[in-house]
């Protein structure tokens, strides 16, 4: 659909975030709502939800598990981090 802003193939959207299959891909938030807001978009136009195929939501939910681990692992070695600081100095 010509008129909807998410049609668009990602390269012509703006940098940041990109990761892709062939049924959907993840682009950062221009104007997040939330700090990590992130969107992530079926290949095809569908109206909403309901009308993706079970296909497309197994793309879009394998996208949402990847980030979720990808958060997970960032804030535990964060947290590793932060242990091995305060070990040093006790």
């Amino acid at each position: 659909m010509s008129d909807c802003p998410f049609c668009a193939e990602p390269a012509a959207l703006a940098e940041g975030i990109e990761l892709h299959n062939a049924l959907a891909y993840v682009r950062e938030d221009k104007y997040p709502v939330s700090p990590g807001h992130l969107f992530i978009i079926p290949r095809r136009h569908a109206e909403d939800w309901l009308s993706l195929t079970l296909e497309e939501l197994g793309a879009i939910i394998l996208h949402i598990i990847r980030f979720w681990l990808t958060a997970a692992i960032a804030v535990n070695s964060i947290v590793k981090v932060i242990m091995l600081k305060r070990k040093r100095t006790d």
